[in-house]
């Protein structure tokens, strides 16, 4: 297959650039493991052995020295902002260094500035002086056969398709997208105060965003735009400026859900059908014409492979794939396959699952180190669909991701439809040239990749490089996917995480009333104040509210007392936490009366032996 790219498109030295970045890249990590940050924490002289080892292995802390002034030097296995913010704000400790305790970042400690610098020249000095190449190659025209041959290895894989069958794609991927904007309808419709919006990625923190979000109508009424826009699409009107439109519309449904809480499920997704704005949907006939087979007939090919609104998303998802992949073996390095990470992730989501099989998969250590194995190899290996020519390998590719989804589906109760989606581009629509002589003959014998086309593949691969190199995060379009790429020192630590991460507080009245008021705390907004205290009598043993939480508390009691009309003077306290017995594979959950705190002294009191 002969490649032709117009203009200084035409040289090869931007793909070889983005391999040699690749390779330097695959070395990084594989000979140069990145090593996890070390920080410094001081724990309070209250504080003794026994006590430490609990909250070391609450916050993931590997210790590693001690210095003079007795500060602990650890290993943080964990840097997520929630495992950072807890250890940063509980009690026990007195101080910490190489944290910012105002974002919860753990200050990034690289290797060396030698490689550091080295691997940044690479990342910036190639693509930009591959870019200088380019332009010389364009005004000296030069031609060779290596050109041809390196163009050829990389792009192999985009299938030799028509105009009529990129209609039936169109088709199939409008519908995709009609389904998936549905389904994220039919959750709750309520008004959603500014005040709960998230703003922690810059690209949902406009003024707009927060407009739409606020009020149902709005973001339903963007939302059915979204969906006539699509089934315009779908019926071929409008060609590209339609799908511009519907692109558009898609990104303002993403931003808004980022306010409310996570867009996971729609990043990768948003970030592909950005992408095919590349391909020419205005070349492809409409919804009439497209079924009526004697005008199909004269559909001139004009030598033009659509081939590109397929290859794109069996790129991105496997890129996607990969850089998973990666982040599980930069985080937790070969011990995520020994150590049977899976089984842990297993057991944390297996409520949200329909089936309890991951449980029997956790009690067994060759399942979990087999399934771990597998889940890295499978997501390391999905991208060779791009070099893959033949429709029935690429069914394989297709079995491969899908077994993927549904293993996050069965054991842990994810499903990200529109990740699910992407798989349309994995089906053999090449099977579609031969039917039963309704097109002549396919002209093309050459694919055309158009400029811009080479422009989105290099962008997205040079992104994803430095995402992942620098473990960028910035939803909803840049991500080096960590999801699930962490593991435990040990079974016994993971269930003291587990302990503490999924316990859950009950507050009651005392005396002769024993009414559940946790619901009333929770409509008030003062659950979290409460949860709080609580967890300075359960995490850290203290019989008195800490002075800190003082002013919060009186804020909190003065806001009950304001909506119910009735002062709270003493509550009893219960916390439910879950262990999992790695023998019997089961889930115990304990409930443990702690006592009862007293709102007047701002202390608790231990339950009573009949209490208990």
């Amino acid at each position: 297959m002969n490649i032709h790219i117009h203009g200084f498109w035409r040289s090869w030295s931007l793909v070889s650039a983005v391999c040699v970045v690749l390779l330097f890249l695959l070395a990084e990590f594989v000979l140069f493991p990145r090593p996890q940050p070390n920080v410094n924490v001081a724990w309070n002289i209250s504080i003794d052995e026994g006590r430490r080892h609990v909250l070391e292995s609450r916050y993931n802390l590997v210790p590693s020295s001690i210095n003079e002034e007795g500060t602990w030097i650890y290993v943080l296995r964990d840097t997520s902002v929630e495992n950072v913010a807890a250890l940063v704000r509980d009690s026990a400790v007195r101080d910490t260094h190489h944290i910012d305790r105002s974002t919860f970042e753990v200050h990034n400690q690289s290797p060396s500035h030698t490689r550091q610098n080295v691997l940044l020249a690479l990342l910036v000095g190639l693509p930009m002086g591959s870019f200088a190449l380019l332009i010389v190659s364009a005004l000296t025209r030069t031609r060779s056969s290596t050109h041809s041959l390196v163009w050829e290895s990389l792009f192999r894989g985009i299938p030799k398709i028509s105009g009529r069958t990129l209609g039936f794609v169109r088709i199939t991927y409008a519908a995709y997208l009609v389904y998936a904007v549905s389904q994220d309808l039919t959750g709750s419709w309520s008004t959603f105060p500014i005040e709960l919006h998230r703003t922690s990625s810059p690209i949902a923190d406009w003024v707009w965003v927060h407009w739409l979000a606020t009020e149902p109508v709005r973001w339903l009424t963007l939302d059915g735009s979204i969906i006539v826009l699509a089934l315009l699409f779908l019926g071929g009107i409008g060609g590209r400026k339609t799908y511009a439109l519907l692109t558009a519309g898609l990104t303002c449904h993403v931003l808004v859900q980022l306010i409310g809480g996570s867009s996971h499920s729609w990043g990768l997704p948003l970030v592909t059908a950005i992408g095919l704005l590349a391909v020419p949907w205005e070349q492809t006939p409409s919804l009439r014409i497209l079924f009526d087979k004697e005008r199909s007939q004269l559909i001139d090919e004009s030598r033009i492979s659509f081939g590109f609104a397929l290859w794109w998303p069996s790129l991105t998802l496997g890129i996607a794939f990969l850089a998973a992949a990666v982040a599980k073996l930069r985080n937790s390095g070969i011990a995520w396959i020994t150590d049977g990470a899976v089984r842990y992730h297993f057991i944390t989501d297996v409520q949200e699952s329909g089936v309890d099989w991951g449980l029997s998969i956790a009690t067994s250590d060759a399942l979990s180190i087999l399934f771990s194995l597998a889940a890295i190899c499978v997501e390391a290996s999905i991208v060779a669909v791009v070099f893959v020519k033949r429709p029935a390998i690429r069914l394989v590719f297709a079995a491969a991701a899908s077994s993927l989804f549904l293993g996050w589906g069965l054991f842990q109760g994810v499903y990200w439809f529109p990740w699910w989606g992407l798989l349309f581009a994995f089906l053999p629509w090449e099977w579609c040239e031969q039917p039963h002589g309704t097109i002549l003959e396919l002209r093309s014998t050459r694919t055309l990749l158009r400029p811009f086309q080479v422009f989105v593949v290099a962008l997205f691969i040079i992104q994803q490089l430095v995402s992942s190199t620098l473990q960028l995060e910035i939803e909803p379009l840049i991500s080096d996917f960590p999801m699930y790429s962490h593991t435990y020192p040990s079974k016994k630590a993971f269930n003291e995480t587990l302990r503490w991460n999924r316990r859950q507080y009950r507050y009651h009245g005392t005396g002769t009333d024993t009414t559940n008021i946790t619901s009333e705390l929770e409509r008030s907004g003062i659950f979290s104040t409460f949860n709080r205290i609580a967890d300075t009598r359960y995490g850290e043993g203290h019989r008195s509210i800490p002075d800190s939480l003082h002013a919060e508390l009186r804020s909190a009691l003065d806001l009950y007392e304001a909506e119910y009309g009735k002062s709270l003077d003493s509550l009893g306290v219960s916390v439910t936490t879950y262990q999992f017995d790695w023998n019997e594979g089961n889930l115990h959950q304990t409930e443990t009366y702690l006592g009862y705190l007293n709102l007047q002294q701002l202390i608790f009191v231990d339950a009573s032996e009949t209490e208990r």
